[in-house]
């Protein structure tokens, strides 16, 4: 993986609250101490994970507002995700 993938990747994992900004996943930390591979099948757990307790979510109450918070992290792993397997498939080409 390229450093701009990274990048691109850890923009898509990080949440600016204006004031402050949350970090979903710091992929430079994680990419130190595993390999590519384990980091992309850690973030497709993310997203399988976060799939569950969407579709939980829904089942119980389909107007909670956490419903939102969940579709939107699902997203931006995802996204991140989409990056960083372009990035690897663009490399492999």
């Amino acid at each position: 993986m390229d450093e701009d993938a990274i990048t691109n990747a850890q923009g898509f994992l990080t949440v600016d609250y204006g004031d402050n900004q949350h970090q979903l996943v710091d992929l430079e930390m994680v990419l130190h101490r595993h390999t590519p591979a384990n980091v992309l099948s850690f973030l497709e757990t993310l997203v399988s994970d976060l799939d569950r307790h969407l579709r939980r979510h829904i089942k119980q109450d389909k107007t909670d507002s956490r419903i939102n918070e969940i579709v939107a992290r699902r997203f931006r792993v995802k996204m991140a995700l989409r990056t960083l397997k372009n990035s690897m498939a663009k490399k492999a080409a």
